[in-house]
């Protein structure tokens, strides 16, 4: 009984501590090793596994980058409160990578309806991701304007609403 007890207690104050975590996920970018522009990157798109890399994105519009994996549970909040938010994000290049493998990410864009959504899906099939992002925490989030520049960097799930007044802010 006195194992159960612990137990129980040792679950709720490991919630209590992850939770507080969450509470201030931004880190200044000052403070990042990675460099403040938008990396070139190839990575795969989910459909079809074609190579996707950073000159095809639009010139001119801001990006908000997001690397995630299917069973995180912050990544699939941040994904919902998105999809529920996704008027307020026109004209901004929405890109999410994860690490996991095609299979997965796809299983997951076609579950949770994401071809729906202007939002671009991709899977890192060469572990590109750690190589131009400093972070430890999914979901990692990168914004940058229309320039290319970082506005604001998330090593953890971010107000949604946070994130379009960082793009107003930094048209």
């Amino acid at each position: 009984m006195k194992y159960i007890l612990f137990s129980l207690l040792f679950f709720v104050a490991t919630k209590f501590a992850v939770a507080q975590e969450y509470e201030n996920p931004v880190f200044e970018a000052d403070s990042l090793k990675e460099a403040d522009s938008l990396p070139s990157f190839t990575f795969y798109t989910v459909k079809d596994s074609i190579p996707f890399t950073k000159k095809m994105l639009r010139k001119g519009l801001p990006v908000l980058f997001i690397s995630f994996n299917t069973d995180c549970d912050h990544c699939q909040h941040e994904i919902e409160s998105l999809k529920k938010n996704i008027d307020e994000f026109k004209g901004v290049q929405i890109v999410m990578v994860s690490r996991q493998s095609k299979k997965e990410v796809y299983t997951f864009y076609m579950a949770k309806r994401i071809y729906d959504y202007p939002i671009i899906m991709l899977f890192d099939g060469s572990n590109q991701l750690h190589q131009f992002f400093d972070f430890n925490y999914i979901p990692m989030i990168r914004q940058y304007n229309s320039k290319w520049k970082r506005i604001a960097a998330f090593n953890q799930q971010a107000p949604v609403l946070r994130l379009v007044e960082n793009f107003r802010k930094k048209k």
